[in-house]
């Protein structure tokens, strides 16, 4: 399985979730949401994916990062971001 076709996946995974999502649960969860497809996706494409979506959203474009936080991954508002918001 192409990490372009997973990325996605995972991304909408990590920001819909109302709790962190160990890398575990990840595979597992994209390689449910995707059965049709016979490649399954492995431990170490989940794991290039999530460095890949780190890198992405650690540009100064996005508001937000994909931190490592309670066991698991999360999308977060950036520090920079929240002290630059009116009190």
């Amino acid at each position: 399985m192409e990490l372009s076709e997973i990325i996605p996946h995972i991304e909408a995974l990590i920001f819909a979730s109302d709790k962190p999502l160990g890398n575990d649960e990840i595979l597992e969860l994209v390689n449910s949401a995707l059965a049709f497809i016979e490649d399954r996706a492995t431990a170490e494409q989940v794991d290039a994916a999530i460095e890949g979506i780190s890198e992405k959203y650690s540009s100064e474009f996005y508001a937000f990062e994909l931190r490592q936080i309670g066991g698991g991954w999360q999308f977060l508002t950036k520090k920079n971001i929240i002290k630059r918001l009116p009190s």
